[in-house]
């Protein structure tokens, strides 16, 4: 197989993965979250933290 039908079948198989991806977080969007939002600030994040 040349390397350039390797590198080929890469490439869209990344194609794919970025339109789920893409997908994905276009479906949380629509339903009103922010994937990508960090919870700092919330009453989560100023419980004192402990050891594992």
């Amino acid at each position: 197989m040349s390397r350039h039908k390797r590198n080929a079948g890469a490439r869209r198989d990344r194609t794919k993965l970025y339109s789920e991806i893409t997908d994905k977080i276009i479906t949380e969007l629509e339903a009103g979250r922010v994937p990508w939002v960090q919870p700092w600030g919330t009453v989560a994040a100023k419980a004192p933290l402990g050891l594992p």
